[in-house]
């Protein structure tokens, strides 16, 4: 039997590093190296980009409160509408159940009638028409539910506080959105094709 060497572990450690390596294949060190320095029109346009998103997280931290006060706002208004919800969600319940039920039927009917050219037929022109209706009964009971949602006095004010409060943040992802694009604008004439 052989012995093994006690003093010496069994997973030697790999070498210790004080930063980590990651590779870029060469082409970032490689464009760096060999683009000028941005000009002030490029510089600029970071600076802008930079304090634009400092006032988009500063908005977005002070109206988090009013904005999650918003939303259950319109949740509460939702809820509200329950007593005449409930039929509604009741019947698109029934509906799905009836026209599932319908068209397993017709799928059945297509398996026993495999062979009989007329009669399949006849269970695949059933089975269009029953999905057609099913799908128009469902889309009906759905648009019920909506527009009743939509409707409400309740809801639409509470909607609308919603969408005036967050027109600080719509504002200022507006004017992110230009900003990058007047970046995008600004390397393109000062490096041309070069990036």
């Amino acid at each position: 039997m052989q012995q093994r060497n006690l003093r010496r572990p069994l997973i030697e450690p790999l070498e210790s590093r004080q930063l980590l390596s990651g590779s870029d294949m060469g082409l970032g060190g490689w464009l760096l190296n060999h683009l000028p320095a941005p000009d002030a029109a490029v510089k600029a346009d970071l600076a802008k980009i930079q304090t634009d998103q400092q006032k988009f997280l500063t908005d977005q931290k002070t109206l988090a409160p009013t904005l999650t006060a918003d939303r259950l706002a319109v949740q509460t208004a939702i809820k509200a509408l329950a007593p005449k919800l409930t039929p509604l969600q009741t019947t698109l319940k029934n509906d799905i159940t009836k026209w599932q039920a319908t068209i397993l039927a017709d799928f059945t009917a297509i398996r026993t009638d495999r062979g009989n050219a007329t009669k399949e037929t006849a269970d695949q022109t059933k089975l269009k028409t029953d999905l057609t209706a099913a799908a128009t009964a469902i889309k009906a009971d759905q648009t019920a539910i909506q527009n009743l949602i939509d409707k409400d006095p309740g809801v639409i004010a509470a909607r609308a506080k919603l969408t005036a409060d967050s027109k600080a943040l719509a504002t200022d992802k507006a004017t992110l959105a230009a900003d990058f694009t007047q970046l995008q604008k600004d390397l393109k004439a000062q490096y041309g094709s070069k990036i």
